[in-house]
């Protein structure tokens, strides 16, 4: 399975830590964010990432998702997209990615020293 992580930030990077030892893609719109993780071949183009994983993982501001959403133009309908963004429901995940598998989940900050817990819910 190969996933993709959109976002670099502080939840991203510690998703991508706990990922260890499974294929994973990063997408950010900054490659120095990307790099500082010790990742090569990173993404600025999320379309580009995303044609090449099984799942998705959201890893962005809330309130940056819309616009990012509206600028993928790929077909996530096989995809399983996985969400960290607080107050971006469920319905809102299926109608902007049109993915039939989400699961929603809602990390702590200790997840970056790997003693996180994590609640989630799924379709």
């Amino acid at each position: 399975m190969r996933i993709g992580v959109i976002g670099a930030g502080v939840m991203g990077s510690a998703m991508i830590k706990a990922f260890e030892g499974q294929t994973v893609l990063v997408c950010d719109k900054s490659l120095k964010k990307i790099e500082a993780l010790g990742i090569k071949n990173g993404f600025t183009d999320p379309g580009e990432m995303i044609s090449q994983v099984d799942v998705v993982v959201f890893a962005v501001r809330p309130q940056s998702f819309k616009l990012l959403a509206e600028s993928i133009k790929i077909d996530m309908a096989d995809k399983t997209v996985v969400s960290v963004m607080a107050g971006i429901s469920i319905a809102q995940l299926q109608a902007a990615t049109g993915s039939k598998t989400i699961i929603r989940c809602m990390p702590n900050l200790a997840m970056k020293v790997g003693k996180g817990v994590t609640a989630w819910t799924t379709t």
